[in-house]
């Protein structure tokens, strides 16, 4: 493993949040914090164990700063719920991401964001028979409307309602179907806003809103509550 780029994810966060990347090398040595992070992934694949350790590994060196910052924190292992989201430690929020040679977290106190997300991609448009199942009928017609761009930004939109959904889903007691939420994307500032389609989701989560960005690898993006 090797330090990623680090402008991939440079001021996509709060300035509260912080924040780590490494590069995944296929064949790097496994080494989980704990055995009980451990025990979690026994029998998975080679890859999913080196996801999911390296995973908790940036995330605890993210608790050891914010211990070093004088926060009484639990430094036990990172285990996750029913859903499989990571249960973090009280008084922190945080989230953790994985893809085709690139993991990346974020933690932050849970009184400065009460919870966050964060996405990361292989660049490479969202193959089109997916977007009837990602994207509601006014984003397809918007992308389809901005010719070669839209291919490219379709995995924007997917990721974007990835971060989205780790975001809310604590508060919303269930997994979120991509087709409730549609983003408003602004192509010159590089931030987007999610709506919930749903009135009575809509009532019952918060205004969220979030960052993007598009590298020659990697595409990156980034929610919470606003």
């Amino acid at each position: 493993m090797t330090n990623s780029n680090q402008s991939l994810l440079e001021g996509l966060l709060p300035a509260s949040v912080k924040w780590s990347a490494l590069r995944l090398e296929e064949g790097a040595p496994v080494a989980f914090c704990f055995p009980e992070e451990a025990a979690a992934v026994e029998g998975a694949i080679e890859k999913r164990r080196l996801e999911y350790a390296t995973g908790r590994q940036l995330a605890h060196a993210l608790f050891e700063e914010f211990a070093s910052a004088g926060h009484a924190l639990s430094s036990g292992p990172l285990l996750a719920g029913s859903d499989r989201a990571p249960l973090w430690p009280a008084g922190l929020a945080g989230t953790i991401t994985h893809t085709r040679g690139l993991c990346a977290a974020a933690v932050a106190l849970a009184s400065d964001l009460p919870s966050l997300g964060l996405d990361v991609e292989v660049t490479a448009p969202l193959k089109e028979k997916l977007w009837p199942s990602i994207l509601t009928i006014s984003e397809r017609a918007l992308l389809m409307g901005i010719g070669s761009r839209g291919a490219l930004l379709s995995k924007v939109y997917f990721s974007a309602k990835e971060s989205v959904y780790k975001t809310v889903s604590k508060q919303a007691g269930r997994v979120l179907e991509f087709q409730e939420v549609e983003l408003s994307v602004s192509l010159v500032k590089g931030t987007f806003t999610a709506r919930f389609l749903d009135a009575a989701l809509a009532a019952q989560l918060p205004a969220v809103g979030g960052k993007w960005r598009v590298q020659r690898d990697f595409i990156a993006t980034s929610a919470w509550p606003r």
